[in-house]
């Protein structure tokens, strides 16, 4: 009877939308994107959306145009962090009497998701199950000229200190050179990051890249011999997949709740000790030419062609088991930074219906620079 009446509350307050702002004009809702339109004869189209602060825009929309929406469209949903208990996350499935799908941080989101609401649809991927083999140029082992890379944001949860802690019990002569890429968080600039490495008397073995173009950041890691995440909690993580598609076996810190380590074996990277990370970095740094990061990922579909017809299989299936028509499948989606569609005539037809979506119920879905 708990139960029940906790649902029934929920359910009212998702309804009433009564922790949100009112509704406004043109809503911009962030790191989305179009994967189908919504076709003549009641075929619904699908839109992609990231995060959940994402999810929370859309509900300000009101009641009346998630439901106008909600007979065009479904939702495929990529949560932030895990586990994935959160307001919205509670909330946002209860906006819909149709299922919202949802890719998953972690595998153990397959059973958490389910209990946070019975109108999720779980698909069995990945933020990290989104990226495009064709972005990357591997470099040949002899041509890795960095050691090891670390590809994060600046926060304190990366925790950066533990790589400079390592790299401190490391002969001075005998350190690897380290490259940090990542963005700014708050006031942990790359100059923060710096000084905590000179610390740690490591600061000469450490090169930084601060707010570079995707560009650069794919061929700095198709320069790497090893990537290293040192958090110990995240969502999917979407580096891991990306320096093991660059080619660069990845070391995961041993019991790290990171969903991407679900693709941690003997071809892509190891667990590494931290209370020996120093020991455990320098061996695999010189074992990285044995393994086949990028070969695995590939004959193992864990790609962005392989994950769009996976999640095509699920929702078409879903369709026709609604008695709803499915005449045209999804266009590829990629993540690199954000998600968005990897043929530019498919970004082009994605663009315009996102353009009819704007205009049809006044929210606007895409990338949008500046919006956090």
């Amino acid at each position: 009877m708990a139960e029940s009446l906790a649902e029934r509350r929920l359910e009212g307050l998702a309804r009433r939308s009564v922790l949100l702002p009112r509704t406004i004009a043109d809503l911009k809702v962030d790191k989305s994107a179009v994967l189908k339109p919504a076709l003549p004869g009641g075929e619904k189209g699908v839109v992609f959306i990231s995060f959940e602060r994402n999810w929370q825009r859309l509900m300000c929309a009101g009641t009346q145009a998630m439901e106008r929406l909600e007979k065009q469209y479904r939702f495929i949903l990529a949560p932030t962090w895990s586990p994935p208990h959160s307001t919205i996350g509670y909330l946002f499935p209860r906006m819909f009497d149709s299922p919202v799908f949802s890719t998953l941080s972690n595998v153990r989101d397959l059973d958490l998701m389910p209990r946070l609401s019975g109108n999720y649809r779980l698909l069995p991927l990945y933020a990290s199950s989104w990226v495009s083999p064709e972005i990357f140029s591997p470099l040949s082992a002899s041509e890795r000229d960095i050691d090891v890379i670390v590809l994060s944001n600046f926060a304190k949860y990366k925790r950066h200190h533990v790589l400079f802690r390592a790299l401190a019990k490391i002969p001075a002569a005998k350190r690897p050179r380290v490259m940090l890429v990542g963005q700014p968080d708050g006031s942990r600039t790359g100059e923060v990051l710096f000084k905590e490495a000179a610390d740690f008397g490591v600061r000469e073995c450490i090169e930084l890249r601060q707010s570079v173009s995707d560009a650069e950041v794919c061929a700095l890691l198709c320069r790497s011999k090893c990537a290293l995440i040192t958090s110990r909690r995240e969502g999917s993580c979407v580096a891991v997949v990306e320096a093991m598609m660059a080619g660069a076996p990845v070391g995961l810190l041993r019991g790290a709740q990171i969903g991407s380590a679900a693709f941690l074996n003997e071809q892509t990277g190891r667990w590494l000790d931290e209370a020996h990370l120093e020991r455990d970095l320098l061996k695999l740094i010189a074992d990285a030419p044995s393994f086949s990061s990028r070969e695995w990922l590939i004959k193992q579909g864990i790609e962005c062609h392989s994950s769009t017809r996976t999640a095509n299989d699920i929702l078409r299936e879903e369709a026709l088991k609604n008695g709803e028509p499915w005449t045209q499948d999804l266009w590829t989606l990629h993540w690199r930074p954000n998600p968005q569609l990897l043929d530019s005539t498919q970004e082009k037809l994605a663009l315009a219906e996102t353009e009819v979506i704007r205009r049809t119920h006044g929210i606007h879905f895409g990338v949008f620079e500046g919006l956090v």
